[in-house]
């Protein structure tokens, strides 16, 4: 008795903060929306959003339906408001207190072993430091100097919380150091971090994607999903996601933008910004020109082998990278605070034709009963 009222406190707390954050950035939205003039009301009685005969959904999550509405420009009846997907839809598909070493960059390589991952050069996990094979290192600036001798650039990168390329730095080998802006990369520097980490050796990426803007790591994030009813993969959005001029990252929230990849493996002729601006031209490419987008395929494959291995998240966002030699890598696998905005900018409804499935297995699962944890976007 006495737990399931602790869990019903907790539940209200977190809930009750969550969704204050997500109204506080819905009327941010729509305030802009409106200044520019683009604020279109979603035609509730012509399509009625499939939501809308849950018990989670309240009256104003219709300014998410407005705000999709506006950008995508077309009434989707699965389109699902931030607020019911990340207080009540993402915790019942994936299990944070289970989900967590999945996210972990440290373990890519021991969990996914039949598909390439970004080259780890030092790992620290645990507090401890090892080497690309897990092996011990007793690291000092020696030590670390004797690793990094190969390398003429690196990616230093939080194992676990990265998202919005919070913590993520660069390091280029200057006059025999390894420097980052202001910084070293010592073991002063590294001991300091605060947290688990990778450094990765920087990769040079294929040409096709190279020349969407040279200066950044430009990625593909395919986003899947385990069916509650067939236990099925499928593959609901795949995106490219380009870095701003001047930017070694690609995420929006630093300059970038995403652009959908259609079914047909076809670039869509806009890219969208993180505040939903259409984009048919950024770094000097006119997207409206490029046509399909190599290795998609091989993208889609990777991707569904990864969820194939992952039993307690329903919905992955995983992102990958390809280098010159024509081969995906994975970067990292995105399960909790996954951001859906850009689908649903770009393509409509986050789980399309599963909508319905997805919504009565929450239903079925007591949401009621499930806390969620402060939520770190990606």
């Amino acid at each position: 008795m006495v737990k399931k009222v602790v869990i019903k406190i907790l539940r209200r707390i977190t809930t009750y903060r969550l969704l204050r954050n997500q109204h506080k950035a819905i009327n941010l939205k729509i305030h802009r929306l409106k200044k520019q003039g683009k604020l279109k009301e979603y035609p509730i009685k012509d399509k009625q959003p499939i939501i809308c005969d849950y018990p989670f959904y309240k009256k104003s999550d219709k300014k998410w339906f407005n705000y999709f509405y506006s950008i995508y420009g077309k009434p989707d009846p699965g389109i699902i408001p931030l607020s019911v997907y990340y207080s009540v839809i993402e915790p019942c598909l994936n299990n944070r207190l289970l989900i967590n070493a999945v996210k972990d960059k440290n373990y890519y390589d021991l969990f996914f072993k039949e598909i390439k991952t970004a080259e780890v050069i030092i790992r620290r996990i645990n507090g401890q430091f090892y080497d690309r094979n897990y092996q011990f290192i007793n690291l000092n600036d020696k030590v670390l100097n004797d690793q990094l001798k190969s390398y003429n650039k690196v990616i230093l990168k939080p194992a676990l919380f990265s998202g919005s390329g919070r913590g993520i730095k660069m390091f280029e080998k200057i006059q025999g150091k390894f420097k980052g802006g202001e910084n070293l990369l010592t073991q002063d520097f590294l001991s300091g971090y605060g947290e688990e980490l990778v450094i990765q050796k920087f990769i040079r990426q294929h040409e096709f994607f190279e020349k969407f803007n040279p200066e950044s790591n430009n990625t593909i994030r395919v986003l899947t999903y385990r069916s509650v009813e067939s236990d099925k993969i499928h593959i609901l959005h795949t995106l490219l996601r380009i870095g701003a001029k001047g930017s070694f990252l690609d995420h929006d929230n630093k300059g970038g933008v995403s652009i959908a990849i259609d079914k047909d493996q076809n670039l869509a002729g806009h890219a969208l910004n993180i505040y939903g601006d259409h984009i048919e031209e950024f770094n000097g490419i006119k997207f409206a020109e490029i046509g399909k987008v190599p290795f998609v395929s091989d993208f889609h494959k990777s991707a569904v082998y990864i969820a194939e291995q992952v039993f307690h998240g329903r919905l992955l966002a995983v992102d990958f990278t390809i280098n010159t030699n024509g081969e995906p890598l994975l970067l990292e696998v995105n399960c909790w605070g996954n951001g859906i905005s850009q689908y649903q900018m770009s393509s409509g409804s986050v789980f399309k034709e599963h909508t319905k499935e997805v919504l009565d297995f929450c239903m079925r699962s007591g949401f009621h009963e499930i806390i969620v944890f402060p939520v770190k976007f990606n």
